[in-house]
């Protein structure tokens, strides 16, 4: 997929932004989309200190070349925060094997409590490299958080490695200007080849005070179910 790993953008609450809503487990996100006709539904379970945050992301293509996505983020924290993510995806070059791809993403993060909304846009670039066991991820972006209410740069570059037919290992950075730049890495596993995976990551910021966090998932891809 995707679209805004993705992944910990609800860290917008603490005054710092990712730079999209990628696959899980990347928050940099890939340059590809959801297989055409078909779904994904990815989730997951994030704990940063006394924070914790449960998202819930379903995308479907219906067209061939437009991903879009509908979730729901829950976080705890000093109270429940109740947020709708709204995302769309599309690629002006599909990832090749050996290859490379290029695509764009825009959407926001709509809090239902009435504090506003968050907005972001970005490109991902991939590379496809060593028969396709080597992925590597960059993305260019912006984004405007309500709370701090400014425009702000953000970009990212990630790795995704197969180590075995069902193991893979990934990690990356990313950040925002005038924020130091966090880093994430992690594993997941096809359970059922190409349609169901679990993950894990670490994360956290390389300067500041902010606590590293903790996630485990769960992603879910449909085969093609309509004409």
């Amino acid at each position: 997929m995707s679209g805004l790993a993705k992944a910990v953008l609800c860290l917008f609450g603490l005054g710092t932004a990712l730079p999209a809503f990628a696959a899980r487990p990347m928050i940099t996100d890939d340059a590809g989309v959801v297989e055409a006709k078909a779904c994904q539904v990815e989730t997951w379970w994030q704990r940063q200190r006394k924070r914790e945050e449960f998202w819930f992301q379903p995308a479907c293509n219906f067209t061939g070349n437009l991903e879009l996505s509908l979730g729901e983020v829950l976080v705890w924290e000093s109270g429940q925060d109740h947020s709708l993510l709204v995302q769309a995806k599309s690629l002006f070059k599909a990832l090749a094997d050996d290859g490379w791809g290029i695509g764009w993403a825009a959407g926001g993060l709509v809090a239902l409590n009435g504090k506003g909304a968050d907005f972001y846009a970005y490109v991902p670039v991939s590379l496809a490299l060593a028969q396709d066991r080597l992925l590597v991820h960059v993305n260019v972006g912006w984004q405007h958080p309500q709370l701090i209410d400014r425009h702000q740069f953000t970009w990212g570059a990630g790795w995704d490695a197969a180590v075995t037919e069902h193991a893979h290992l990934v990690a990356e950075v990313f950040g925002q200007d005038l924020d130091p730049p966090g880093y994430q890495a992690g594993v997941y596993v096809w359970v059922i080849a190409d349609r169901l995976h679990l993950n894990a990551t670490y994360g956290g910021w390389i300067s500041g005070s902010h606590k590293p966090w903790v996630a485990i998932g769960v992603s879910w891809f449909s085969p093609p179910f309509w004409p």
